[in-house]
């Protein structure tokens, strides 16, 4: 599959043959910091992370898709993070990772919107986008926020990425953003 591009960045699937591309900014402990994953310490173990999601899902998951993409700054071919989706059931679990030094430039917004585009279009099946934030992430929040998830706290289908604890906000996959964050308790109001 070749290159996508969006305003700023461009993407390309993720495969262990670009490790050293993403280990500068994918091998940073900082990174991980509201992450209970396993962190890459090096561009190896990198590669096998890579590697893994290249492969996709198990066999014993026939009904569910993942969309992993290494993320490049187009103007300089820097490798600089991450955007991914797991899909399943109707819905879209998203996520992303970028290095520290690539940080309040912009790029995680941009990448899930680049991201939520791809997925109206090419899993309309995907009636709904999930994300999954440890509490203490502020900044990971008003990112969704931004980008129209609300925070959700009516009952949800079975989330792969969330952990007890975590803040899960929810948008409708024809959603646009909306800068004012409200919580969505999945009730109708009369």
């Amino acid at each position: 599959m070749a290159s996508e591009h969006s305003e700023r960045l461009h993407y390309t699937p993720v495969g262990p043959h670009l490790a050293a591309d993403l280990a500068p900014a994918l091998t940073d402990p900082r990174v991980y910091a509201f992450i209970h994953d396993s962190v890459p310490t090096n561009e190896q173990e990198l590669a096998a992370k890579f590697a893994r999601q290249a492969a996709g899902p198990p066999p014993d998951r026939p009904d569910e898709a993942w969309w992993t993409f290494a993320v490049y700054e187009t103007a300089t071919g820097c490798g600089v993070g991450q955007v991914e989706a797991t899909v399943h059931h109707g819905l879209a679990e998203v996520a992303y990772l970028f290095g520290v030094e690539h940080w309040g430039r912009g790029y995680g917004r941009e990448s899930l919107a680049w991201l939520h585009d791809r997925l109206r279009h090419q899993r309309p099946d995907a009636e709904t986008f999930w994300a999954c934030v440890t509490p203490p992430n502020h900044r990971s929040r008003r990112l969704a926020e931004r980008l129209g998830y609300r925070l959700w706290g009516g009952d949800r289908p079975e989330l792969y990425s969330h952990d007890p604890g975590d803040w899960v906000l929810r948008r409708p996959a024809a959603a646009r953003s909306s800068p004012r964050p409200t919580i969505d308790d999945g009730s109708t109001a009369s």
